[in-house]
């Protein structure tokens, strides 16, 4: 008969790799679920979960068993429970956090909570294990499935009970109820857990004491709400006496300022919503962005710094730390801030989100990204497709809940609408009624025609922008809502309201489509309308500015002191008042991402663009070519001697406020598997 030491080394690898397939599979499961994905509910999504965690569990269990017995073949350490156990403990842990990206992420406060909860999960599953070795090695069969049960079930309480908790359950009004439950449920799971190994297993009480430890922690981690991006509901809070008391910042993805019927007029889309806030407003006829695309455009509209000093230009760039945001400014008087956007450039890594206090990042997780969904969507698509994507109107009914949960509140609210953006997929009302032979209700190829691997007709190319159109009209319709939203909270009379957008989009006026290519003002030309509270004032500005001056308008508005030398842009509230106006300032646009690295300023009626690693140069004369088509002969010395030397000082000023807010490199990210193949796919990497 073989001695029970050579009983734990033959037997104990099956139950070994069972136990870590089945944590790697329920902590996969979890990790996905901490993103709390957009659409996510129990009674439907609960199947598709279990069936792609059960994927996840009998890889992991095939895969981990081989490496099982390879290793406990070639180490030895099958006679040593202990060694067993730390196996299990090092390979849960990295199994799982190579499960969930985990290993390429970079490291924010969720990053640490899931390396916490994947820890604290592993270490279950070491005790588990270690606990089953020893009965294995100590009594019947029947004392190996015991020591597996109090393993394996014991941690999937625990990442099941947590994350319904905390995720999904904790903004009820019986959140606290819930909480204390669950904590509770897992608690006793390991006291019975405990109960079953103290007479028996000596070894296993002090492990189970410890993985109680662990347990409280970790729920003490969530509750905390270190686990969560986006907050629960808050508490309400009186009325301050601040005037503004509500800013709400609506910024739109590819918005051109000529497809609003406030600014082109007939030739427009009917935007009859964005109209209508224009009327209660100020209309900036020739708003300029400071870059042809989102994350660079965008940083600047939350930090009132051109792309040159705050170096958001590339695709992987991250907003430095030491730039002072509008939502820090805002939090640092006393608004509560918040934001809701929708574009994976948007993700909390890019560091965006700092100074709010709720950033929701919409994400189209329905099922949760996890390995097991992974594998069902590529091995089986018919049966298991891709979630579908957040639309527009999700964005604005999560902005809806957000006002709900802090209309007593003193709030900056930050939303960005994705619509327009490719692909242009527009709800079928939207669309006109008879759709041209051969072609489709949707537009997906933006890559292939922005490589020049496809080339649309000239009916083709008609239809792609009557797409555009399309989508033009629903987000006026969400933008609707949004304002009647406002008004049923008695919110919107009284806010201060700023609508724009990141850029616009290229229909081949310069023989190409999409956008971050060129500084053309197709990708440059945005809506900026200002809606001051009470609606106090109303009219246009014909005077060109820049949208990274949102910020410091803002500040100004809302009475926060402010240095004005930290900005590279000037506040535009002197045209805020009635018959003001403020100094027409030449305008630099730069941070091109595509193809070539430019530089543009506007200059009393002239644009001058230059490239910065070639010596292309063009100038063109708005006035007389407002649409950049008749390039003039590069013989005004003059207006090129300005133009060019607006550029240095522009850049002398940049280098100075780099130096002041110590950016001397590229902050950049690392983005995983997922969200390289949703950025290849629309052009903005290869």
């Amino acid at each position: 008969m073989d001695s029970p030491v050579t009983d734990v080394s033959r037997s104990s690898r099956i139950e070994t790799a069972l136990i870590l397939g089945l944590g790697c599979g329920a902590i996969d499961a979890a990790t996905a679920l901490l993103d709390k994905p957009s659409g996510f509910a129990f009674w439907i999504s609960i199947a598709p979960t279990f069936v792609a965690t059960a994927l996840t569990i009998g890889i992991s269990f095939l895969v981990l068993a081989a490496v099982v017995s390879i290793v406990a073949r070639i180490a030895g350490i099958g006679e040593k429970p202990a060694l067993i156990a730390s196996a299990v403990f090092v390979g849960t842990l990295f199994s799982s956090a190579a499960f969930s990206d985990m290993l390429r992420a970079p490291q924010g406060p969720i990053e640490l909570f899931r390396w916490l909860l994947v820890a604290s999960a592993a270490m279950i599953i070491a005790a588990g294990s270690y606990v089953a070795v020893v009965a294995i090695s100590a009594t019947s069969h029947s004392g190996r499935l015991a020591g597996l049960a109090r393993g394996a079930p014991f941690v999937l309480v625990l990442v099941v009970a947590f994350e319904w908790v905390q995720v999904y359950i904790s903004e009820s009004p019986l959140s606290a109820v819930s909480v204390l439950s669950a904590l509770a449920l897992v608690l006793g799971s390991s006291a019975v857990a405990y109960g079953f190994s103290r007479d028996h297993f000596p070894a296993g009480k002090a492990l189970w004491g410890l993985m109680s430890g662990l347990v409280v922690v970790t729920f003490a981690a969530g509750a905390a709400g270190g686990q969560r991006v986006d907050s629960g509901a808050p508490v309400k809070s009186a009325a301050t006496g601040r005037d503004p008391r509500h800013v709400i910042l609506i910024t739109v993805d590819t918005l051109r300022s000529d497809r609003l019927s406030c600014y082109s007029g007939e030739r427009g889309v009917p935007t009859p919503a964005i109209d209508a806030l224009a009327d209660d407003g100020i209309l900036f006829e020739q708003p300029t962005s400071s870059a042809p695309w989102t994350l660079g455009s965008l940083s600047s509209i939350l930090t009132g710094l051109s792309p040159s000093v705050h170096s958001v230009n590339d695709i992987d760039s991250r907003l430095p730390d030491s730039v002072t945001t509008l939502a820090e400014n805002l939090k640092r008087v006393g608004y509560h801030t918040g934001a809701v956007v929708l574009n994976d450039l948007l993700h909390p890594r890019s560091n965006l989100k700092q100074g709010f206090d709720d950033y929701h990042f919409l994400t189209f997780q329905a099922y949760g990204r996890s390995f097991g969904r992974r594998v069902l969507e590529t091995v089986l698509p018919a049966r298991f497709p891709e979630p579908a994507w957040p639309t527009t109107d999700d964005v604005t009914d999560s902005a809806e809940a957000w006002l709900a949960a802090n209309e007593d509140r003193d709030f900056f609210l930050w939303v960005h609408y994705y619509d327009p953006h490719a692909p242009f997929e527009p709800p079928s009302r939207y669309l006109p009624d008879e759709i041209p032979l051969g072609m489709g209700r949707t537009f997906a190829g933006q890559k292939a025609v922005l490589s020049g691997l496809e080339i649309p007709g000239g009916a083709q190319r008609t239809w792609i922008e009557a797409l555009y159109s399309a989508e033009v009209k629903y987000l006026d319709d969400n933008v609707g809502r949004l304002v009647e939203t406002l008004r049923a909270h008695d919110i919107y009379d009284d806010a201060l309201i700023v609508f724009t957008s990141d850029h616009g989009e290229e229909f081949w006026e310069h023989g190409a489509h999409g956008h971050g290519h060129s500084l053309y003002d197709e990708l440059l030309a945005v809506p900026l309308i200002v809606k001051l509270p009470g609606s106090t004032a109303h009219g246009r500005v014909h005077t060109r500015v820049a949208t990274e001056s949102i910020s410091p308008t803002v500040l100004e508005l809302c009475g926060v002191d402010y240095d004005a030398r930290r900005y590279t842009s000037q506040s535009l509230a002197p045209w805020l008042s009635p018959d003001g106006a403020g100094d027409a300032r030449a305008i630099v646009s730069t941070s091109q991402v595509l193809f070539d690295r430019q530089e543009t300023v506007y200059i009393d009626g002239f644009k001058y663009i230059r490239s910065l690693v070639g010596d292309q140069e063009e100038l063109f004369d708005l006035r007389e070519d407002p649409g950049e088509r008749r390039p003039l002969a590069l013989d005004n010395d003059e207006i090129i001697a300005r133009a060019r030397r607006q550029l240095e000082d522009h850049e002398a000023y940049s280098r100075q406020l780099r130096e002041r807010f110590d950016i001397d490199g590229l902050e950049s990210v690392e983005f995983d598997s997922e969200t390289i193949e949703k950025l290849r796919a629309l052009g903005y990497i290869q």
